[in-house]
């Protein structure tokens, strides 16, 4: 089933909640696997680019991207924070704002409240930046000669180096109460950080939930991940490519199957049918490291030795041995010369066996018998010494 984590997909919507309009957020609906609009602050799952008004559910498209949505506090095209009604939230009313109309949720009002007070950041800065000022005016003051006067009773007398040092006093107060706020802020930034994490999560596997409940949510275009592992099936409907494949059971294509370590303890390749191999005929075969090749014409070539029950040919060629005479030939076919006047001729070849059948065919017609001398040799004997040199033909069939 396709689940979109993030992309321009189709959602499932309802209008449970109102008429959805593009530009509206999406949520999730009582109704499993269906968004609605969201009115509320909280967990918003996309942003409708079409509009639906009909009964029951429905399709938009949709961008999915989970995050939070308070409708009450928008973004202005400046990048300003204002609330609905067109107030600016800004450093100058950041203290002053109503937060229980800005935030709807009593829990962001109150947060908001607290370090927008009196005591914020932002004003115990601007207090900082005018107590330096001041202390910039008084060190001036002492480099002149003149004194610095006052109208408050509590530093009327005080030298202007009494009043440079209950100055410095003040600012290293203040800086401290800027450092704990500012450490306070970080916290409490850090926890709105895990809780919006938290929220995330949830709100996916809320997500995930819903669509595997039998409803389609969305579908994923793109996935990248770096590692997965998958303890059920994974099915793929389109292509895949990978770079590096290692399998510990069975390859199943269609009617073929590849089989790593068989019930026999070898590897096997099987089908249903023929297996064919180079059907298209562009390439030959090679195998056992060049000992036995196919070419494209069907021609085979082997180094070794063909067993066969019975063997059917239109032609058998033989290769002539090019061994010097008097060696021993290796073939198992040849012509040997009997001389004028003689009545024998031995000929040598490893091709003979003890179950060697020779066939010899003279040129002349002369009347010929043949004889094995040892394992390598065997004699062709005529019945009477001819006038002529006569060639005779042999063949070796074992």
């Amino acid at each position: 089933m396709p689940i979109a984590l993030a992309g321009r997909v189709p959602v499932k919507v309802s209008t449970e909640s109102g008429v959805i309009k593009p530009g509206d957020f999406l949520t999730a609906s009582s109704i499993p696997g269906v968004a609605k609009k969201a009115t509320q602050p909280g967990q918003v799952l996309a942003k409708a680019l079409e509009g639906y008004s009909g009964e029951g559910t429905g399709k938009v498209m949709a961008f999915v991207n989970i995050s939070w949505y308070d409708p009450s506090v928008t973004l202005t095209a400046d990048g300003v924070l204002a609330t609905v009604d067109g107030q600016v939230i800004s450093e100058d009313n950041i203290s002053t704002v109503d937060t229980s109309q800005v935030f709807k949720n009593a829990t962001a009002s109150a947060t908001f409240a607290k370090y927008a007070s009196g005591k914020s950041v932002v004003e115990l800065s601007r207090r900082v930046n005018d107590l330096e000022k001041l202390v910039a005016g008084l060190h001036a003051g002492n480099a002149s000669g003149e004194g610095v006067s006052s109208t408050d009773s509590g530093q009327a007398g005080m030298t202007n180096g009494d009043m440079l040092e209950s100055l410095l006093s003040k600012v290293e107060g203040f800086s401290h109460d800027n450092q704990s706020l500012t450490g306070k802020v970080d916290s409490f930034s850090g926890s709105l950080s895990s809780l919006t994490d938290l929220a995330n999560t949830i709100a996916s596997a809320s997500a995930l939930s819903s669509a595997s409940g039998g409803a389609q949510f969305a579908s994923v275009d793109t996935l990248n991940i770096k590692d997965a592992i998958i303890s059920g099936s994974l099915n793929v409907l389109g292509r895949t490519t990978v770079s590096d494949l290692g399998v510990t059971g069975n390859i199943t294509s269609g009617l073929m199957t590849l089989s790593g370590l068989d019930t026999n303890g070898n590897a096997s390749i099987n089908t249903i049918g023929d297996l064919y191999l180079q059907n298209n005929g562009t390439g030959g075969i090679n195998l056992f490291a060049g000992k036995m090749k196919i070419d494209k014409l069907g021609n085979m070539l082997t180094t070794g030795d063909i067993t066969a029950k019975q063997v059917t040919v239109d032609k058998i060629n033989i290769t002539t041995d090019t061994s010097v005479a008097g060696a021993v030939l290796s073939t198992s076919a040849g012509v040997v010369t009997l001389k004028a006047g003689e009545t024998t001729v031995d000929v040598k070849t490893s091709a003979l066996t003890a179950k060697s059948l020779v066939f010899t065919t003279p040129d002349n017609p002369v009347a010929l018998g043949t004889k094995k001398i040892n394992t390598t040799t065997f004699r062709i004997t005529v019945g009477a010494s001819q006038p002529q040199d006569v060639r005779i033909n042999w063949w070796l069939v074992n």
